[in-house]
């Protein structure tokens, strides 16, 4: 059996060779040219846009909604002659897409109905009658519960 050679994770990234690299380099580019087009945006678009990727002279970006995208495509001829002006990029093209941000959803917290006063008393008597000890603690638990909500 072979012994696998263990490396960290500093040394793959820094390997030339690893494609985990490229992807890395690739990312660093997007996140510089990020802040190039949003300095090159007012300042209500900002928030509202991310460079996607950019490959083959196509610069994509994502907005997160389609009033934000029609808004930055009226922006983008002005855009693109800025960016070729003053980056070394080849950008020939820009392509707005809608991609909405992720957000997690808050679910309402649920609100068990209440229990009347006189029911309450009802489930605690009905407790005390029971033979069995494990069914007794269970009533009177729930009429504790049920009490303090």
């Amino acid at each position: 059996m072979r012994r696998l050679k263990l490396r960290s994770v500093g040394n793959l990234l820094n390997d030339r060779a690893n494609p985990s690299r490229k992807l890395l380099e690739h990312s660093l580019r997007l996140e510089r040219l990020g802040g190039q087009v949003g300095a090159l945006l007012p300042d209500a678009c900002r928030p509202h846009c991310r460079v996607a990727n950019l490959r083959g002279g196509l610069l994509s970006i994502a907005a997160d909604s389609p009033a934000w995208a029609a808004r930055i495509r009226f922006l983008a001829p002005r855009l693109l002659q800025n960016l070729q002006r003053q980056t070394n990029l080849p950008i020939h093209r820009i392509e707005i897409s809608v991609m909405p941000v992720e957000t997690s959803i808050a679910r309402p917290a649920t609100r068990r109905p209440g229990l009347s006063h006189k029911t309450l008393a009802l489930l605690e008597e009905t407790a005390q009658s029971m033979d069995d000890p494990a069914l007794r603690a269970a009533l009177l638990r729930l009429a504790r519960r049920r009490r303090s909500t």
